[in-house]
């Protein structure tokens, strides 16, 4: 028999497939994201037959779009959270990718979470002493309380429409979330009304600035009330 023989060959494979890590582009897991949408990659351990199955709480995510067509080792996403303020959650299930010999995967890889955050924080003025709008004949104190804790805000953030009022005695009195200061001073003169603003200072923890707050007015008013009595009998 001089015959060349027909050589089998095959490859024997029963290496189960790992997701060797799932990031999100511009976010460490653990913090906070304030995009609109955000891209996820899927990075497994050898290339897959089918896309990974993402395991997802908090948004959504169209299908995965691996690196050079089919079988690929990367596969990426889009992820849409499901509202402005959210936890998110992403992890590749047990069993949900699978090798081209037919191993599915045993073990999840380390599930990827984070904070999403895309609403600005709040900030409002008041005062107990007096409303905006109102009068008062003295220095006011008043609170600016911010709708979450804050970073980056200092005395002289604050601001005053008249320079004849001071500001003094800043102070943080609730974990940088409610600020208080006082406005007053020798200039002010009777019937000045005085606007304290407050615009974006400071940002939250995962980034945001804040909102300017409306502004507060009040009028500085020393004029004393006086009194007329009248009689419709008799003229004094």
């Amino acid at each position: 028999n001089t015959a060349t023989p027909t050589q089998f060959a095959f490859t024997h494979d029963r290496t189960a497939p790992t997701v060797s890590s799932i990031a999100v582009t511009g976010v460490t897991s653990g913090s906070y994201g304030t995009a609109s949408t955000y891209t996820v990659i899927v990075t497994a351990s050898e290339a897959l037959e089918n896309q990974p199955t993402l395991g997802l709480a908090g948004g959504t995510a169209g299908d995965g779009s691996g690196s050079g067509g089919g079988s690929a080792t990367i596969w990426t996403y889009t992820f849409t959270p499901s509202s402005a303020d959210q936890a998110v959650t992403i992890d590749v299930a047990i069993g949900s990718i699978t090798d081209a010999a037919g191993n599915d995967n045993t073990a999840a890889a380390t599930q990827f979470a984070f904070t999403h955050d895309a609403t600005a924080p709040t900030a409002t003025i008041a005062s107990t002493e007096v409303t905006t709008g109102g009068s008062l004949n003295e220095a006011v104190t008043f609170t600016v309380t911010f709708s979450e804790e804050m970073t980056g805000i200092a005395d002289g953030d604050f601001t005053v429409g008249d320079s004849r009022c001071t500001l003094s005695g800043y102070e943080v009195t609730t974990a940088n979330t409610v600020f208080t200061q006082i406005c007053g001073g020798n200039g002010l003169t009777d019937g000045e009304t005085i606007t304290l603003s407050v615009g974006a200072v400071g940002t939250d923890a995962a980034g945001n600035s804040n909102t300017a707050a409306t502004d507060f007015t009040w009028t500085y008013d020393t004029t004393v009330p006086t009194v007329v009595i009248t009689s419709g009998d008799v003229s004094t």
